[in-house]
């Protein structure tokens, strides 16, 4: 039997790397850009939610740990029909939305070299091959690597950030006063910036002590992510103000400059590789052992159970990348849209979540976490129902085809088992 070995910090590593993901580097300027002098406090409204997010889906892993993650809850919670049906959401998600990371760190290669739009396809399958293989790796060894990524970019940032404004300093002046509307109105574009926390209990099962490990990791990881969003947020408003360069509107390098130097662009291109690298091992890693479990359980083809000498679950990485292969064929003969894949994935991401937080509502006996969890859940179901109307669809009849026929068939094999 694999013995349990990730640790509070490995577990941490590989929840923090991958949440900041690109979105440390995209969402700060969008976010001065919005919000001027009150980004900081949209962070820090934005962050809080963060930590609950965090709190809902460790205490999932927690009491209901597996491979499965949240879906062992959401079969708790509503029944293995329902249960089944939150893994083929987020099974769905990953089928094509991880390619949309592997081609922004390519895109960042490109930038970076001067590479032709050709090369393009190339370095997306390079970074995908770079990926598998680390994949089919001890998931210690994965932890590890992300760790140290994940590691430094943070100390860079936070040196930068600090750095930053001890040369232009902090002030929250500013002509505007805060609009409570358009502050609420605006503040689910930086919502992505906590997603990824569903993935935390597919981990679970390859933790040592998960009462201790879960908990502790959680709370490193909330800490460091709101740390580096919020000294990146002041930098920038810092950079911002005093009209460096003659830019009121400044990118995450210039917060880097202090630190770094003339080295900063560059840097910036390493840690946005590898934070979307970090991504893709985190979401596929987890959700690839939640297809191990099920096929395990005779709900999916068996050749989905295998694992490889390392204890990965070598079938069902075998199987995203080559869906993931095709994703990036699809794009390369301009058959699907870069906003296409990102939209379908989303749907199903969100739609995952929101089911492992009406399952946490429902299986909590404290009042007050149960109307935090119905909070956050209201944030869900308003970023699904902003979606495009196909999409709307989409996931209706997936829901609906499911209902009426995988539910009746491999829904009802485990629902004699269920508790």
């Amino acid at each position: 039997m694999q013995q349990k070995k990730l640790g509070p910090l490995l577990l941490s590593a590989l929840m923090t790397g991958p949440i900041l993901g690109s979105g440390i580097i995209i969402l700060p300027p969008i976010a001065q850009e919005l919000f001027n002098r009150f980004a900081t406090l949209a962070w820090v409204v934005m962050m809080c939610l963060g930590g609950l997010f965090a709190m809902v889906f460790a205490t999932l892993a927690l009491k209901f740990p597996g491979a499965e993650g949240a879906s062992i809850a959401v079969r708790k919670a509503f029944g293995s029909r329902i249960g089944l049906l939150a893994s083929t959401y987020v099974s769905l998600a990953v089928c094509a939305g991880p390619v949309v990371i592997l081609i922004t760190a390519g895109e960042t290669v490109m930038r970076a070299f001067s590479l032709p739009p050709s090369f393009l396809p190339g370095v997306v399958a390079l970074l995908l091959l770079v990926s598998v293989s680390l994949l089919l790796g001890k998931v210690t060894a994965v932890g590890n690597i992300v760790l140290v990524a994940s590691s430094a970019i943070a100390l860079a940032l936070v040196g930068g950030s600090v750095m930053t404004m001890a040369s232009y300093g902090i002030s929250f002046a500013g002509t505007s006063d805060l609009d409570p509307v358009l502050f609420v109105r605006d503040l689910p574009i930086l919502f992505w910036a906590i997603t990824g926390w569903e993935i935390l209990g597919n981990y679970s099962s390859e933790v040592k002590d998960p009462e201790t490990t879960i908990p502790r990791a959680a709370i490193f990881s909330v800490a460091g992510i709101s740390l580096v969003y919020i000294l990146v947020a002041l930098a920038l408003n810092a950079v911002s103000l005093s009209g460096s360069g003659g830019n009121p509107e400044p990118n995450v390098a210039e917060v880097l400059v202090p630190l770094l130097g003339n080295s900063s662009d560059l840097a910036l291109m390493f840690m946005t590789l590898a934070l979307c690298l970090c991504t893709y091992l985190m979401i596929v890693g987890g959700v690839a052992r939640l297809i191990q479990t099920l096929a395990r359980d005779g709900r999916l083809h068996g050749l989905l159970a295998r694992g490889n000498h390392q204890g990965a679950p070598l079938g069902a990485i075998l199987l995203f990348a080559a869906l993931h292969s095709l994703v990036i064929l699809l794009l390369v003969f301009q058959m699907a849209s870069l906003e296409s894949i990102i939209s379908f994935a989303n749907i199903f991401f969100l739609a995952n979540a929101l089911l492992g937080i009406l399952a946490a509502v429902k299986l909590s006996t404290s009042v007050v976490f149960r109307l935090l969890a119905t909070l956050l859940g209201a944030g869900f179901v308003i970023l699904i129902l902003l979606s495009s109307p196909w999409l709307l669809c989409l996931l209706t009849g997936v829901t609906l085809i499911f209902d009426g026929g995988h539910a009746r068939g491999l829904g009802g094999q485990s629902r004699s088992s269920n508790p």
